[in-house]
């Protein structure tokens, strides 16, 4: 037997028969072709609901103050996000700032070949024949499953 998705709006009506109008609990069932348990379930909720103490002033405030606060964190993060796609590979880095120790493999468009900055990455792994260890020269990005670090630009 499959479930039923019904709507809230069905089910509060459901729910306003037995409570504000006093009908029974089967003969809710009965007018509104639910049966009995999924109707007793449902008022339950309804009484639990009504059961919880309203928020606070108090409370709403914190509320506002947190989702102010990410809100502006994400913004924050959009601009720097924005300000980092723009800036060209090629381009120095700020002083006082290190590329990250591990960074996403990238490919230029229609070369076939795996970069890092300008630096070209070996394959390595199941499906080449050659040793890593004699075709990597040192100082060469050492790969990390799909990511690598690039032990000459990123020291740490």
């Amino acid at each position: 037997m499959s479930r039923r998705n019904i709507p809230e709006e069905f089910k509060a009506e459901a729910v306003q028969l037995v409570v504000s109008k006093g009908y029974s609990f089967s003969q809710a069932c009965e007018a509104m072709g639910v049966g009995d348990t999924a109707l007793r379930r449902w008022v339950a909720q309804w009484r639990a609901e009504q059961a919880k103490p309203a928020r606070t002033p108090l409370q709403l405030e914190g509320d506002a103050r947190r989702i102010r606060e990410l809100e502006a964190r994400v913004a924050d993060l959009e601009r720097e996000r924005d300000i980092l796609k723009n800036i060209p590979r090629d381009a120095p880095l700020p002083e006082g700032q290190k590329l990250p120790a591990t960074a996403t493999l990238t490919a230029p468009r229609g070369s076939g070949r795996q970069t890092f900055g300008d630096h070209p990455v070996k394959k390595r792994g199941p499906g080449t024949d050659a040793d890593p260890a004699l075709v990597t020269p040192p100082g060469d990005p050492v790969q990390e499953g799909d990511r690598f670090r690039c032990p000459a630009l990123c020291p740490f």
